[in-house]
């Protein structure tokens, strides 16, 4: 009997594709970052949630994920595209960027700041919890669309800025009103049935947002808070994913954090001095508060402390 060749489904090409010869996991806290948190023998040492002890770690094996930063087109091949921008572009400025900062003589410029609030942008919007919820979030914004033929211009003004946090202007809302009510909803039931992988919009767009979340950080005080015993820690989530204009501690090494707060004048500060030994205990039992698996340092009885 001739056998009959076995068509290929979306799934299958999927899954076929998805094995291309492409890099381990993507680092979404990369690699040079979690080397400043060395200790004076070499190593970095960790400790994982819901364990007691702190081991050395191999920095190649954390704050890692498969797949972070694939990108995918509409035939299903993998690309690293994204993942190589960021390790050798993006990763290489701001190491350099982290030299200068760790310099007490370097001058703390308007570029830095600039700098400086850009690499806290792409490093909150890159942790793959963040780009999960924008990828959420942009399916509630779709779904927000199936309202339009049931409020008035100012009714979905007001819900689309409520709900999404942005504007919609009288053209963007008659384009969408033009667009048959059946038709609307299978075209936002399409889009919200989409994998986080799909190629329209998939999560990875969330590093879009790291201009923005650039923008609000440069109009606040910034402090560089030196921690000469070296005692800062570094978890794997070292951002909040909300509320950064209200205030975040980010520590850059182990002898090294960013302080960032609303401003108190007109003109923001940007400024440098030694921490106190209240405000490490803070800075350290946030990073150990918000890990979600490992949180790594220099000093095994620090982590083992909180």
């Amino acid at each position: 009997m001739k056998k009959t060749k076995k068509k290929k489904t979306a799934a299958t090409t999927t899954a076929k594709t998805t094995k291309k010869d492409l890099k381990g996991p993507g680092h979404y806290v990369p690699q040079f970052w979690i080397r400043g948190f060395k200790g004076a023998d070499g190593r970095v040492l960790g400790r994982k949630r819901g364990e007691a002890r702190a081991e050395q770690v191999k920095i190649s094996k954390i704050m890692a994920e498969q797949g972070t930063y694939t990108l995918f087109d509409y035939q299903w091949n993998a690309s690293d595209l994204l993942e190589d921008l960021l390790a050798d572009k993006h990763e290489g400025h701001v190491a350099r960027l982290f030299r200068v900062l760790h310099d007490k003589s370097s001058n703390l410029t308007d570029e830095v700041k600039r700098e400086l609030s850009f690499a806290v942008g792409v490093a909150a919007s890159r942790l793959p919890h963040v780009m999960k919820k924008g990828f959420r979030a942009s399916n509630k914004i779709a779904t927000l669309f199936l309202e339009v033929h049931n409020r008035s211009y100012d009714s979905f003004r007001r819900l689309f800025f409520k709900e999404a946090r942005s504007a919609i202007t009288r053209m963007e809302y008659d384009d969408l009103r033009a667009i048959p009510r059946e038709s609307l909803l299978d075209q936002v039931g399409r889009f919200v049935s989409r994998t986080p992988e799909h190629p329209v919009m998939p999560q990875q767009e969330t590093l879009q947002s790291a201009s923005k979340i650039a923008g609000v950080i440069l109009q606040m005080d910034l402090w560089l808070l030196d921690a000469p015993d070296g005692s800062f820690v570094l978890g794997d989530t070292p951002l909040p994913d909300y509320d950064l204009g209200k205030g975040f501690t980010l520590p850059l090494s182990s002898s090294l954090t960013l302080m960032a707060t609303p401003k108190k004048a007109s003109a923001p500060i940007f400024g440098r001095r030694n921490a106190t030994k209240a405000e490490i205990k803070t800075v350290n039992q946030t990073q150990f508060d918000n890990m979600v698996e490992i949180i790594v340092g220099p000093d095994k009885g620090t982590l083992e402390s909180f």
